[in-house]
This record gives structure tokens, C-alpha cells and sequence, in this order.
């Protein structure tokens, strides 16, 4: 796989997960109640723990690399 491919799956990647841990964190959130709440505050923590691997892994690949 070229290098241009291995970071536009890695950018697709981390919008996706992004988007999709958002949406159900917004979604638990307006549902209320406590363990709704809680589930929400996780899935922020889970998105938060994802996108930091995420640029880890973009990192390591390269594509966050300085000039």
C-alpha cells in the first residue's frame, strides 16, 4: 500500500471513529438518567483514548511527521 493511501485510511479512520463516538456520546446524553450519563462520560473517555491511538498510530506510519 502507497504511503498517500496509508494516510488517507488513517485520516478516514480517525474521522470515522471520531464521528461515530460523538454521535452515540450526544445520543446517551439526551436520553438523561444517570447511567445514561455515565455511559455518555465513557464513550467521551473511549473516544478520547481512540483518537489518541489513532494519532499514535499516524505518527508512527509517518503522517504526522515534520518536514
Amino acid at each position: 500500500m502507497s504511503s498517500l493511501a496509508t494516510r488517507a485510511l488513517l485520516i478516514s479512520i480517525a474521522l470515522l471513529t471520531g464521528l461515530v463516538a460523538g454521535l452515540v456520546a450526544s445520543i446517551l446524553a439526551r436520553l438523561g438518567g444517570a447511567a445514561y450519563t455515565d455511559a455518555a462520560a465513557r464513550g467521551g473517555g473511549a473516544f478520547i483514548v481512540t483518537t489518541s491511538a489513532t494519532v499514535m498510530l499516524m505518527e508512527a506510519a509517518g503522517v504526522l511527521a515534520q518536514p
